[in-house]
């Protein structure tokens, strides 16, 4: 063994300790963040759901044509009756102005906005919420978008949790039943995986922590808290809105809890995995890069370190046996803590022992969305174009 061997060999040993480490507490944050949460689908619904407190569901749509036919009975189908359905329709060039027309003439409690026109300095989608809140005549606001699926009781259960508890806002995370390829399975819960260490759930509702959270598919607003903060002119070019309001509500010190969605509330993230890249194109940049190159670069290396780290430390000890193992044992860990995903999201319980490959996929997401915003020096969003400049002047969300 040569002396530069030695070094390599003591590097990668080394790599794999800090990579045990890693996962260690990954695990631990995972199963004490998972482990609290509730699940919707087995919480009481409201006692009398015909006469409780109004809620104004509201539901953004840019060319969704495809699934509100679907969406929109569902919710209309609530056994908690007490709502009203705003439907926008967000600048679109297909169906989905005619088909939310076509709700809107069968049932009074259905109405809906029609958007021409985008003004300067604003996200098209926090501009139709800006513009369903202006109408919204509910006690409570229920922001969720076009391609979420609610079963039968979901909202019931949700604005009895919300009363018992005293919650000023509700977030509750969908299951995603659309991975359909190996592939967007690691992607998948590789982003799971550092989602949930990132957001620190078990903290959010401790109103002396700075931790929050949201979420597209159920953001639960009570009216009266919401109207006590600058509301979504703060948030006006987030491209993070979700979670934008859970920061939103945090910092005007309000109450936010979080729930599982299993059994409730159901999303097809994307149809294939070169569609989820491109839609985390606009969201990783901004996230983990907070805009700004050199962060990106750090923190995809980082990823891609606890990703490369068992195979080097495999590759380059001497021993077979030791190399052996060490690839076997620090490949178990992530397997665990994918068993604690699987456990709560109901992800592919297999997947998790292979979650190194899930995060080579996630940092060429990481390196696809920054490069793009280098390139573009902005990003195309649903046919409208923000400059990287303009967006890191208004962001407010850091992961």
């Amino acid at each position: 063994m040569t002396a530069q061997t030695s070094v390599i060999e003591i590097l990668a040993l080394l790599a794999g300790i800090l990579f045990l480490i890693y996962w260690v507490l990954s695990w631990f944050t995972m199963r004490q963040s998972l482990g609290g949460l509730k699940m919707l689908s087995q919480l009481p619904q409201y006692e009398n759901e015909q006469s409780g407190p109004k809620i104004s569901i509201i539901v953004t749509a840019c060319n969704e044509e495809k699934y509100l036919e679907e969406t929109i009975p569902r919710l209309l189908a609530q056994t908690y009756r007490t709502f009203e359905l705003i439907l926008i329709n967000d600048r679109s060039t297909d169906r989905t102005g005619e088909i939310i027309e076509s709700f809107v003439s069968q049932d009074s409690r259905v109405r809906s906005i029609h958007i021409d026109y985008l003004p300067d300095n604003w996200l098209g989608k926090v501009n139709a919420l800006q513009k369903g809140v202006e109408i919204a005549s509910g006690d409570y606001y229920l922001f969720t978008d076009a391609d979420i699926e609610f079963h039968a009781t979901a909202i019931s259960s949700a604005i009895k949790y919300v009363e018992s508890h005293h919650v000023d806002h509700l977030a509750v995370f969908p299951f995603n039943r659309g991975r359909k390829t190996f592939s967007m399975g690691l992607l998948s819960m590789a982003f799971a995986i550092l989602y949930f260490n990132a957001t620190k759930i078990q903290k959010v509702s401790d109103p002396s922590d700075k931790s929050h959270i949201g979420t597209g598919a159920f953001n639960l607003v009570k009216k009266s808290s919401f109207n006590k903060t600058p509301g979504f002119k703060w948030l006006r070019l987030e491209v993070i809105d979700d979670s934008g309001l859970g920061l939103m509500l945090k910092k005007a010190g309000f109450q936010t809890h979080v729930l599982n969605g299993f059994g409730a509330i159901e999303m097809n993230w994307y149809p294939n995995l070169w569609a989820m890249i491109q839609g985390l194109e606009k969201n990783l940049f901004p996230a983990l890069g907070h805009y700004s190159y050199g962060k990106s670069l750090v923190r995809g290396l980082i990823i891609l370190g606890t990703g490369i780290a068992p195979l080097a430390a495999s590759v380059y000890t001497s021993s077979w046996a030791l190399g052996t193992a060490t690839l076997l044992f620090q490949s178990l860990i992530p397997g665990v803590s994918g068993l604690i995903v699987r456990q709560h999201t109901k992800q592919n319980a297999y997947i998790g022992f292979l979650i190194p490959l899930g995060y080579l996929i996630f940092v060429f997401a990481l390196a696809q969305s920054t490069f793009l915003h280098w390139y573009r020096k902005g990003i195309n969003w649903r046919g409208t174009w923000y400059s990287t400049k303009k967006l890191q002047g208004e962001s407010r969300v850091r992961l």
